[in-house]
């Protein structure tokens, strides 16, 4: 009886006892006004469980290619959409023939004024007067009718300021003669000398005897057609009949002849100016870069000497032989 009641007390005890902790836990801060809040697992009575987050949108799914219904909605769609295509094209069309024919049409317009193209506003200019023109009056008159004056426009000389390859010769030369004229085909034979010509032989240029007589080689050496100056237009070049772009030059004042090339050099050792005698049948030719020499028979071939040392030689143009 004793064990029974000790064991009874001890009962009631732990009943009072777990009253007043129900009481505490009631009472502390991890209760909710409204309820009873459930012993929490773990090592922390006072922990909540962490906020869980709602879950989000499903995730999109493409669509299948395969679909049906998608499929029967383009096949639907393709044809208006291909109109629509053609009709664009059409009226883009139409718009560019619209304005090519725009742009074909006649513009018409008072004098001093610009025709702009389609779309663009007409603007005026000034009228500028045509450049200055010589004006040499023609007059027809008939006996019974006044005169009628027509008027010629002739553009106005104009003066070139091209220098001259080898500079300009010092003073003024003289005119070529008549006989010597540019593209002719010439002889040169020394006055006083009938008979005897100016020909090449092993391209050294010497006066031989050149006759009807003489082989066909000799007389192709002494006929020479008269060029415009190559280093001055308003003297000649001597070019070889048989030797074509092959010109009569001094090289150390003596005469010979070699091809033609491009230095300045060779244009005027080849350019001679034809200065007339006084009785106007027989000519000098003169350097045109060493004014004060002129060609000259010095035995047997023909140099450039200074008219102080030798007197130069004359020649006579005579057709070839």
């Amino acid at each position: 009886m004793t064990g029974q009641r000790i064991g009874g007390r001890e009962l009631r005890g732990a009943a009072r006892k777990a009253e007043r902790m129900s009481e505490e836990d009631l009472n502390g801060p991890g209760v909710r006004v409204g309820g009873w809040v459930p012993p929490l697992t773990g090592s922390h009575p006072r922990t909540f469980p962490q906020h869980v987050p709602a879950p989000g949108p499903e995730p999109s799914v493409p669509p299948d290619p395969g679909d049906p219904v998608l499929i029967a909605s383009h096949r639907r769609r393709t044809p208006w959409v291909g109109l629509a295509v053609l009709a664009v094209v059409a009226l883009a069309g139409a718009v560019a023939l619209h304005q090519g024919q725009a742009d074909r049409r006649p513009r018409f317009g008072m004098p001093g004024t610009v025709i702009l193209p389609s779309g663009a506003p007409l603007s005026a200019v000034p009228y500028l007067p045509p450049p200055p023109t010589e004006t040499v009056a023609a007059t027809t008159a008939p006996p019974s009718r006044p005169a009628v004056t027509a008027q010629v426009r002739r553009p106005l000389p104009t003066r070139s300021t091209r220098p001259s390859p080898a500079g300009p010769p010092v003073g003024t030369p003289s005119p070529p003669a008549r006989s010597l004229t540019v593209g002719a085909t010439v002889g040169l034979e020394p006055a006083g000398r009938p008979g005897s010509r100016v020909r090449h032989r092993d391209f050294v240029a010497r006066i031989d005897r050149i006759g009807p007589g003489s082989t066909r080689r000799d007389r192709a050496d002494a006929a020479f057609v008269v060029r415009g100056g190559l280093a001055d237009p308003r003297c000649v070049s001597l070019e070889s009949v048989n030797y074509p772009r092959h010109f009569l030059r001094h090289q150390n004042f003596t005469l010979r002849l070699h091809p033609r090339d491009r230095s300045a050099l060779y244009a005027a050792d080849a350019t001679f100016c034809p200065v007339r005698t006084r009785d106007g049948h027989s000519l000098t030719l003169r350097s045109v870069n060493y004014p004060d020499r002129y060609l000259s028979d010095a035995g047997p071939v023909l140099r450039l000497l200074p008219a102080a040392r030798q007197a130069p030689t004359t020649f006579q143009v005579r057709r070839p032989v």
